[in-house]
C-alpha cells in the first residue's frame, strides 16, 4: 500500500484520478491549500473572495492529469493568481488599484509587502515555467534549496542559478510598472510571502471536497459562470458520499497557553525521542522579567514533518507579552553570513513556525513584523547539527516611539526616515519608520533597550541626532522631538562625466575624511551630472564613485570647499566567447559562468558572485557589465572539469571570440568520516585551496549526504588532491591517488586553543583573535575568530595541526586609530589542546616618518610595519593629516615600513623603507616618492 504522506504529488494525483483515493486529495489539500488561500488573499484583498477563488482552484485541480504534477505548487500558484485576477476584472478593481500605486510610488525602501503582494504575483505568474517553478517552491512553499533541486530533478547550482534569474524578471516586470525594487528588498519581500495557515472554513469545504466522488464532480461545473453560483452548487456536490473519511488533521488548532513572561525557550531533541525540559537560554538585560516556573509547551503541529536528510529543524512558537499567540510575523533563521543555510517563515494563526536548515555552528533566530521596518525578538542557538530538532520560543515585543521630526528651523521634515538603533547587537537590520507630511513618525516593535536616533532626508547619509532614550518591556514613549542638524561647514562639488564629457546621472559619490576614513558622506548626481556633498568638516578627503554601468573609481583627493571637481567614470565592458569541449571541440550547449551580480541600488559597487546557467546550442556567451581589469573567468559543466580563463577587460569595449575548452572529468565516489570511523554528514569537498567562508558553499564540488556519502561528477585527475571541511572539524588535504576506487576522507576535528592576552602584564578586554590558513601567501584563509573576556581569556575550536598562523590584535581605542597586531606561527602536532600566552609589550622607543610626494605631505596613505620572527609583529593605520607617521613602544629591531595608495592593501607598493630600531632611540625618516 502507497505511503500517502510521503508520495510524491504525481502518485497523489493517479491515485484520485484512477481510485479516486479521498485520503490522497486530501494530502494534495494539505500540502497547498495555505499556498493557493494566500496567493489569493494577496491578490484580492478579502477574505471571503480569497476562499471562494482557493476553491475553484482546487476543483481545477481534481480534474489535472498527473502528468503535470512535477511543480503542482507553481501550478497552482498560477492559476490562483489567474483566476484571482479575473475576479479583480470583473469587478473594474485591478485597474483601480495599478493606477492608486502608481500614484503613491512609495519609496522602495520603505515599501512593504502589503504594498506590492498583488504585483508580485502577477509578476511571479508571468515567469516562465522553468523559473516559476523554483520561486514557487523556494519562496512561497518555504523549501531549502536543496528540497527544491530533489523536486524539480535538477542539479542545486541550477536551482540557485534559476531563483537569482526569477528574482531578476520579477524585478524587471515590477520596474515595466513603475515600481523599482533592489534585488536585496525584493528577495526579503518574497521571503514574506510564505503561505500562512488556511482559514477553518475553506479547510473545511477543501475536505469535503476529498469526498465528491467521481471525476465529473470536479469537472462539470461550468466555470464562466459567476462563481456567486458556484458557491451555492459547491456544497450541494459534497453532500452525495456523507462523512466518509476523517479530515481532522488538516484543521488549524491554536497553541496551548505558554507559561507567563518565558523570554526564550531552547531544547534539542533528535527525530522520535521523547523531548525533555526546555533549557532557558539566558535572556539578555534588556529582556530580563519577573518569571514564573518553564513548563514546556507542546510541539508545534508543523513538527511532525519528515526531516529531509543533512537538515535540522529550527521550530516553536512566539507569543505577545499578553501570552497571546502571534498570527503572521516572520521568523528569519541566519547563520551569519546571511540566509545561507537558513530561511525564513511566517507564523500561523497559532503563533507556530518550522524552517529547515542546514548545519551550522551558530544561527540568529528572530521575529519581525510583516514589514521589515519592525523588528521584534531575537536569540542565538548554538551548534545546530543535521538530524535535530532545536525548539526555539520567542515572546515580541511591542514598545513604540512616536514624535516629530524637525529641522535646526523647527520646520517638519516630511517623509524623513527615522532609525532607532538600539545600542546591543542587532543582526537583522534597524527598526525604521517614514514620517508623514507633517514630520510625524512612529517606531513599533522595539524590545526593552537603550537607543539612538537617526535621521536621513532623501537619498542622502544618516546623521545622528544625538538623542536617546531607554525603554522599558513593551514602554510607549510620545512627543519626542527629533532635530535634523544643519549641514553647516565645507562643501565639495563637481560634475561626473564619461569619457566623451558627457554627464552621468545617478552616480553615488563618496567623500572618507583623511586620514583613517571614518568620516564618509555622499550625494549622488543629478541629470546635468553634478553633485555636492555638504557639511563637512575642513581637511583633505578621498573621493570614491560608483554607478550600476559605469567601473567605479577612487584614489581622487580634494580638500574640502572644492567646487570643481570632475570625476571621469569609464563604461563598463564585456566577454562574448563559446565554450567547447576540449576532445572533440564540439559545442556545449548548456553550461554555467560564474559572474558578478550588483545586489544594491544604493551601493552600486556592490555585488553578489554567483552561477549562473546558460543554454545556446552553439555554446555561446555574453557576459556583461564587467568592470575594467584583470580577473578569471570560471566556467562550468555537467560531465566537465571546471575551466577558468585568464581575461583583461577594457574600459567599454567587448572581449570577442574567446574560446573556453572545458575538459571532461571522470566521476569520483567516497565517504567522509571522523577518527572513530562515523559518517560526516554536510561535509564540503573542493578542487581548489579552502575558499573563504563566505564562498563555501557557492564553490564546492560535492557535499557529503546521508551515512557522509558524496559524489563529484566531474574530476580532473590531474589535481591529485582534494579540501575537506565541516565546521565541526579543521580542513583535511586528502591526496586522490585513483578515480577507480571510493575515496575515505577522515576529518579530524583539530585542537582547542586556550589561552590569555596580555598588554604590559594586564590582561586585555576585547582583543581579536583569528586562525589564518596559508598566512605567508597572498590570500590567506581565516578559519576561525573570536574575542577576549574581561581576564582576557579566549577560545578557539578546531584548529589545524600544521600549517596555521594566529593573529592577536589588540583593540582600538578610537576607530581611526593604528592597529598593533602579533602573529605567531602554529605547529600543534598531535596535541589536542594548547595554552598560549599573547603578551604585548610597550618599549622606550619611537619611530617617526614624514611622508611626502612631490614636497607635499600625504596624508591618509595606509602603511604597515612588519618586523619578522616568531612570534612577528606588525602595525598598520595611515599618515596623519600632516602626512606624518608617529608610532612609539615599538619592540626593538629591523622594521620594514610599505606605504599603499589605497584604505588596504593589495593593489601595489607606493615605497617601502627598511629600519633598524634600538631600544631607547627616538628614529625621525623622511620618506619621499
Amino acid at each position: 500500500m502507497t505511503d500517502l504522506h510521503h508520495a510524491t504529488d504525481a502518485v497523489l494525483l493517479q491515485c484520485w484520478r484512477q481510485d479516486r483515493n479521498a485520503e490522497a486529495f486530501a494530502e494534495l489539500v494539505h500540502r497547498y491549500s495555505a499556498l493557493t488561500y494566500t496567493a489569493c488573499r494577496r491578490v484580492l484583498g478579502s477574505d471571503g473572495q480569497a476562499e471562494e477563488v482557493a476553491q475553484e482552484c482546487f476543483l481545477a485541480l481534481a480534474a489535472l492529469h498527473p502528468k503535470n504534477a512535477r511543480s503542482l505548487g507553481a501550478w497552482l500558484h498560477r492559476v490562483a493568481t489567474n483566476r484571482a485576477i479575473n475576479r479583480l476584472r470583473s469587478e473594474s478593481r485591478r485597474r483601480h488599484r495599478e493606477d492608486a500605486f502608481a500614484r503613491t510610488r512609495p519609496h522602495a525602501d520603505t515599501v512593504s509587502w502589503d504594498d506590492l503582494q498583488p504585483h508580485i504575483d502577477a509578476a511571479i505568474n508571468a515567469l516562465p515555467d522553468r523559473l516559476r517553478g523554483p520561486i514557487v517552491l523556494h519562496f512561497l512553499e518555504g523549501k531549502s534549496h536543496q528540497e527544491c533541486a530533489a523536486v524539480l530533478g535538477i542539479p542545486r547550482t541550477t536551482l540557485s542559478s534559476r531563483i537569482a534569474r526569477g528574482v531578476d524578471e520579477i524585478r524587471a516586470h515590477l520596474g515595466r510598472k513603475g515600481i523599482t525594487l533592489s534585488a536585496l528588498l525584493l528577495t526579503e519581500l518574497l521571503a514574506n510571502a510564505k503561505a500562512g495557515a488556511t482559514p477553518p472554513l475553506l479547510t473545511a469545504a477543501l475536505g469535503k471536497l476529498a469526498l465528491s466522488g467521481p471525476p465529473a464532480a470536479a469537472s462539470f461545473i461550468p466555470f464562466s459562470i459567476p462563481f456567486a453560483a458556484t458557491r451555492v452548487l459547491l456544497p450541494l456536490l459534497l453532500l452525495g458520499l456523507g462523512a466518509g473519511f476523517a479530515f481532522n488533521r488538516y484543521t488549524t488548532h491554536n497553541a496551548p497557553p505558554a507559561p507567563d513572561a518565558t523570554p526564550v525557550i531552547v531544547s534539542t531533541a533528535a527525530p522520535g525521542t521523547p523531548q525533555p525540559s526546555p533549557a532557558t537560554i539566558p535572556a539578555t538585560p534588556a529582556q530580563q522579567t519577573p518569571q514564573s516556573p518553564i513548563t514546556a509547551p507542546p510541539d508545534p503541529p508543523a513538527d511532525s514533518r519528515p526531516l529531509a536528510d543533512g537538515f535540522a529543524r529550527i521550530h516553536g512558537h512566539i507569543r505577545s507579552t499578553a501570552d497571546l499567540p502571534v498570527e503572521r510575523i516572520q521568523i528569519d533563521v541566519s547563520n551569519g553570513a546571511g540566509f545561507q543555510g537558513g530561511g525564513a517563515a511566517l507564523t500561523d494563526a497559532g503563533g507556530n513556525y518550522a524552517i529547515d536548515v542546514e548545519p551550522a555552528p551558530l544561527y540568529y533566530v528572530a521575529a519581525r513584523r510583516s514589514s521589515p521596518d519592525l523588528r521584534t525578538a531575537e536569540t542565538v542557538l548554538e551548534t545546530v547539527e543535521a538530524g535535530r530538532h532545536y525548539r526555539v520560543d520567542l515572546v515580541a515585543y511591542a514598545g513604540e516611539v512616536s514624535g516629530v521630526v524637525v529641522n535646526a528651523a523647527g520646520q517638519a521634515l516630511p517623509e524623513a526616515q527615522i532609525m532607532a538603533a538600539p545600542v546591543t547587537p542587532w543582526h537583522f537590520g534597524l527598526p525604521t519608520a517614514r514620517a508623514n507630511a507633517a514630520g510625524r513618525f512612529t517606531v513599533q516593535g522595539l524590545h526593552a533597550s537603550a537607543f539612538k536616533f537617526h535621521v536621513q532626508l532623501g537619498e542622502g547619509d544618516w546623521r545622528d541626532v544625538n538623542t536617546s532614550i531607554e525603554l522599558a518591556a513593551n514602554e510607549t514613549v510620545q512627543g519626542l522631538r527629533l532635530v535634523y542638524p544643519d549641514l553647516v561647514g565645507r562643501t565639495i562639488a563637481g560634475i561626473v562625466v564619461d569619457p566623451d564629457g558627457q554627464p552621468i546621472d545617478h552616480a553615488r559619490v563618496e567623500a572618507h575624511l583623511l586620514p583613517g576614513y571614518t568620516n564618509t558622506d555622499s550625494a549622488w548626481s543629478g541629470p546635468d551630472g553634478t553633485f555636492m556633498i555638504e557639511g563637512l568638516e575642513e581637511g583633505e578627503y578621498l573621493l570614491q564613485t560608483a554607478h550600476r554601468a559605469y567601473s567605479s573609481i577612487g584614489g581622487n583627493r580634494v580638500t574640502a570647499g572644492s567646487d570643481s571637481c570632475t570625476l571621469v567614470m569609464a563604461p563598463r565592458g564585456g566577454i562574448e566567447g563559446a565554450v567547447v569541449d576540449a576532445v572533440t571541440r564540439r559545442p556545449i550547449p548548456r553550461f554555467e559562468v560564474y559572474r558578478a551580480v550588483p545586489v544594491s541600488d544604493s551601493h552600486p559597487d556592490s555585488v553578489q558572485w554567483d552561477w549562473h546557467p546558460e543554454e545556446n546550442a552553439q555554446g555561446h556567451f555574453t557576459v556583461t557589465d564587467l568592470p575594467q581589469g584583470e580577473f578569471n573567468l570560471a566556467v562550468r559543466a555537467t560531465g566537465y572539469v571546471e575551466g577558468k580563463i585568464p581575461v583583461t577587460v577594457a574600459a567599454g569595449q567587448t572581449l570577442s571570440d574567446l574560446l573556453v575548452a572545458l575538459k571532461p572529468g571522470t566521476p569520483l565516489r567516497g565517504e567522509v568520516v571522523d577518527t572513530q570511523g562515523e559518517a560526516v554528514v554536510g561535509a564540503l569537498l573542493f578542487d581548489g585551496p579552502l575558499p573563504d567562508a563566505h564562498d563555501r558553499d557557492r564553490l564546492a564540488v560535492a557535499k557529503s549526504g546521508a551515512q557522509g556519502h558524496f559524489e563529484i561528477a566531474a574530476f580532473d585527475p590531474a589535481l591529485k588532491q582534494l579540501t575537506a571541511w565541516h565546521y565541526n572539524y579543521t580542513h583535511t588535504i586528502v591526496p586522490v591517488n585513483t578515480v577507480d576506487a571510493p575515496l575515505n576522507v577522515v576529518l579530524d576535528p583539530g585542537a582547542r586553543i586556550t589561552g590569555q592576552v596580555l598588554h604590559n602584564g594586564a590582561p586585555v578586554e576585547g582583543a581579536s583573535l583569528s586562525l589564518l590558513l596559508d598566512f605567508t601567501g597572498a590570500t590567506p584563509r581565516p578559519l576561525a575568530g573570536t574575542r577576549t573576556d574581561g581576564d582576557g581569556r579566549f577560545i578557539l575550536e578546531h584548529a589545524p595541526r600544521e600549517g596555521a598562523t594566529l593573529v592577536a590584535a589588540l583593540p582600538k581605542s578610537q576607530p581611526d586609530d593604528d592597529e598593533w597586531t602579533q602573529c605567531l606561527a602554529l605547529s600543534l602536532g598531535e596535541a589536542k589542546d594548547r595554552e598560549l600566552t599573547v603578551q604585548f609589550q610597550d618599549y622606550d622607543t619611537a619611530l617617526r616618518i614624514a611622508v611626502t610626494a612631490d614636497g607635499k605631505a600625504q596624508p591618509g596613505l595606509y602603511y604597515t610595519l612588519a618586523q619578522a620572527g616568531d612570534p612577528a609583529f606588525y602595525y598598520n593605520g595611515h599618515t596623519s593629516s600632516s602626512g606624518h607617521i608617529d608610532v612609539t613602544g615599538l619592540p626593538p629591531g629591523a622594521w620594514q615600513l610599505a606605504l599603499y595608495p589605497a584604505p588596504a592593501p593589495g593593489v601595489s607598493t607606493v615605497e617601502t623603507l627598511n629600519v633598524d630600531l634600538r631600544e631607547g632611540e627616538d628614529m625621525e625618516e623622511e620618506l619621499a616618492y
